[in-house]
């Protein structure tokens, strides 16, 4: 119900002051039977702090836990409430209700849930009725005085429930900012090849959740804009398939480690990933340790990077494959591009695109120029006129085949690479 103790340090960075919950009307306006009643109960409010915490305890199975909440903790913490409660029954309005916003902030650090201590502050408001009850017995006043008694107390408990969400849900948050800022640390050690002691390596393993040893593949997301995540909620997604994953954002990128369950094959992954994709990503080999994710995480940015431009396309590494060649070293990619397409480039922009749609539709159909016409929509001997056209402005003869591999690369160098891209160079 309550906390324990607190450095005052701590207490001011999460929680914040008493003086901020309002209690409606200041003290409780209650008849005198019961502010005499509440007196005495502040006489005895060590014995009934011990009554509660033992009638939460046997109540709620995560406060027996007392690796988390000791008893002594929820005695001295449930003695605090009942001080306050009392002490506004009594018609004073000391002590504040800080108690409920330390509980809040232990709690929160405690990893309980705020339902779970919600629940408590139910349990300790009925406590109170009941104790206030037996107290008053029968009395020529009737109950009228203890049901505007009964009001007041759950009032007092509404207050210190609200105490103690905002600082849960505050405490909740901070923690959850620091854990998120340590696991990108970490990732960014074992992304970084910096660690290759095996025991801190499985250390860190651990501490991000993510198995020692397994199937692990290594995504890098090119981000659309900056502030923007190419892959909005992945690791969400990938949970509730029961697949870890841990992820950071950089200035250009989004980086993450997948490990595959059993189950799960890199495909399945490519598929799932696809779905949320807002830029083109790229996906290393499968790897069996940690400690091979810098190699995966050069694989993945290569893999990204030989994605077409401005795409959303999911690119496996492929060792073997042109475009991850052309990738891994962009600015030769460039050079190549300007100087074979250069002068093509070099048109206006409709022309510029009507050359390059039938370049590209011309390798799809493996030199046809009616499946090129028919792909576009135009003359077949539009198709030839245009293709004698560039072979003019680049000098390159296209039923050569060394020329035709060199335009063929230095056109998939301009998907790459963007048009625009290569263009300016």
């Amino acid at each position: 119900m309550g906390s324990g103790p607190e450095s005052p340090s701590t207490f001011c960075a999460h929680a914040q002051p008493a003086a901020t919950i309002t209690i409606v009307d200041g003290p409780a306006r209650v008849a005198p039977g019961i502010a005499a009643i509440s007196l005495d109960m502040l006489d005895q409010v060590d014995e009934l702090g011990r009554r509660l915490a033992d009638l939460i305890l046997a109540s709620e199975p995560a406060y027996r836990d007392d690796t988390l909440v000791t008893v002594e903790d929820l005695s001295r913490s449930c003695r605090g409430n009942l001080e306050f409660v009392f002490a506004h029954l009594a018609g004073r309005d000391e002590p504040g209700p800080e108690a409920a916003w330390r509980t809040g902030l232990r709690r929160a650090e405690q990893g309980m849930a705020l339902p779970t201590v919600l629940r408590a502050y139910r349990i300790g408001g009925r406590f109170m009725w009941q104790t206030l009850r037996e107290a008053w017995g029968t009395r020529p006043e009737g109950d009228g005085p203890l049901l505007d008694a009964s009001a007041q107390i759950w009032t007092l408990i509404d207050v210190l429930s609200e105490g103690v969400a905002d600082s849960f849900r505050e405490t909740a948050a901070e923690t959850a900012r620091h854990d998120t800022q340590v696991r990108i640390a970490l990732l960014d050690r074992v992304l970084s090849g910096t660690v290759v002691d095996g025991p801190v390596l499985w250390e860190i393993a651990d501490q991000l959740r993510m198995p020692r040893q397994g199937r692990f593949v290594t995504v890098c997301a090119e981000r659309p804009q900056p502030g923007e995540e190419a892959l909005p909620r992945i690791e969400q997604t990938l949970r509730i398939r029961d697949v870890p994953s841990v992820w950071r954002l950089g200035g250009s990128y989004q980086v993450g480690i997948v490990a595959l369950r059993a189950r799960v094959t890199a495909a399945e992954l490519a598929l799932e990933i696809g779905r949320t994709a807002q830029a083109r990503v790229g996906l290393s080999d499968e790897f069996s340790r940690l400690d091979e994710a810098p190699t995966a995480l050069r694989q993945a940015t290569v893999a990204c990077a030989a994605g077409t431009a401005s795409s959303s396309e999911i690119v496996p590494y492929d060792a073997g494959s042109v475009a991850v060649l052309l990738a891994a070293d962009a600015r030769a990619a460039g050079e190549l591009a300007a100087a074979v397409l250069g002068p093509v480039l070099g048109q206006p922009s409709d022309d510029r695109a009507a050359l390059l749609d039938t370049l590209r539709g011309w390798y799809a159909h493996g030199g046809s120029p009616s499946a090129v016409a028919a792909q576009l929509h135009i003359h077949r001997n539009t198709v030839r006129y245009r293709l004698r056209r560039i072979e003019e402005l680049t000098g390159v003869g296209l039923a050569d085949p060394v020329g035709a591999a060199t335009v063929w690369v230095a056109l998939d160098a301009i998907r790459v690479l963007g048009v625009d891209r290569v263009a300016s160079s």
